[in-house]
């Protein structure tokens, strides 16, 4: 099996080009430095040159429409009762509640209540920014559990094979047990189940760290976290979507007793959902020999839609093509023959 090194091409400053080339002659490494002016005279050596792309940004728009729920036509005021949808009540833009359950909207100048931040019965709590918040509540008692999440339709739908960055912010009233115990469901329909209160049957595609618990009882706690698309979510469910045997909860410090196991209530602000920035890495070696270490060719690459590498030999053959659908190369051609030792080129191109 042959060992190959395949070179690395690194950007280095306008109208300039850094150029390394690893060989494997006789299974013995060389390394050759060449710095190259310009790309016109890198012609001069090679049949092919290089289209270099580094690193880019999106202008990150954010996909949840009111992420602070400050959009509201009324405001209730209160702890909303069993059935009752106290976002589409209030004209909360963008926000619902998919269960029975009955999550809250903390706001001022209610209509049914007269509650506003910070005095609201879960506890003493301004909202991180403006006037309003949302508040989720959890429960698992004896003979039943209890969950509460909040929905929003997205202002896109994902692409497949994405990165999109969820951020939320919560804090938990002086009062409550604490949890790590947080995650968020992306779906492609609308989630109405208007008959249960459990917790809702499926798995989070993306939850906060097990070991970081949610304690910030004074200020808001950031959590961030990373769902690559499967394409087509339209739909964010947030909440803890765990039963009560699969929990993870600790007593608060501020409790005297261990009676209320389980009471547990989240206020949540801010939430944001962002496409991340593209990049892509392109390693600088290889060694295809099957001892399951470094066996494959494998640029790691983020957020681009299209794009593809062509690898060729120092003759200016091309040897095989990488792709969205074909992500690694195993160091055979596409006929399934070990290419020979030698040096490696490749040019990798993007859109």
């Amino acid at each position: 099996m042959s060992h190959l090194l395949v070179l690395c091409v690194l950007p280095s400053k306008p109208n300039a080009t850094f150029l390394l080339i690893f060989e494997l002659i006789n299974n013995e490494q060389t390394i050759n430095f060449n710095y190259l002016n310009k790309l016109s005279f890198l012609k001069t050596f090679f049949t092919y040159f290089l289209t270099l792309f580094s690193f880019s940004t999106f202008c990150q728009t954010n996909l949840v429409t009111n992420g602070s729920f400050e959009q509201i036509d009324s405001c209730y005021g209160n702890f909303a009762p069993l059935g009752f949808d106290v976002f589409q009540w209030s004209g909360c833009v963008g926000w619902s509640n998919p269960t029975y359950a009955s999550s809250d909207l903390w706001c001022n100048n209610g209509v049914v209540g007269n509650f506003q931040a910070p005095n609201i019965p879960p506890g003493y709590q301004l909202p991180k920014t403006g006037n309003n918040m949302a508040g989720i509540f959890i429960l698992d008692a004896a003979f039943q559990t209890y969950r509460e999440y909040i929905q929003t339709e997205l202002t896109e739908i994902l692409i497949n094979n994405i990165i999109y960055e969820l951020i939320i912010y919560v804090n938990v009233p002086f009062n409550f047990n604490v949890t790590s115990s947080f995650g968020a469901y992306f779906s492609t329909n609308f989630i109405s189940v208007p008959s249960s209160f459990d917790n809702l049957p499926y798995l989070p595609h993306v939850k906060n760290n097990e070991s970081i618990f949610i304690t910030d009882t004074l200020n808001w706690q950031k959590i961030s976290l990373l769902y690559k698309a499967n394409g087509g979510e339209k739909y964010l469910v947030l909440g803890n979507f765990l039963d009560s045997l699969s929990m993870i909860n600790l007593t608060s410090a501020n409790q005297n007793d261990d009676s209320l196991f389980g009471n547990i209530y989240f206020f949540i602000d801010d939430i944001e959902v962002t496409k991340t920035s593209y990049s892509f890495f392109i390693p600088n070696m290889f060694t295809p020999n099957g001892d399951g270490f470094n066996d494959f060719f494998s640029p790691n690459v983020i957020n681009i839609e299209e794009w593809k590498c062509l690898i060729y030999n120092r003759w200016g053959q091309n040897v095989y093509e990488l792709n969205n659908d074909v992500t690694s190369w195993d160091g055979k051609t596409t006929d399934g023959k070990n290419v020979p030792d030698g040096t490696y080129y490749y040019v990798f191109t993007a859109s």
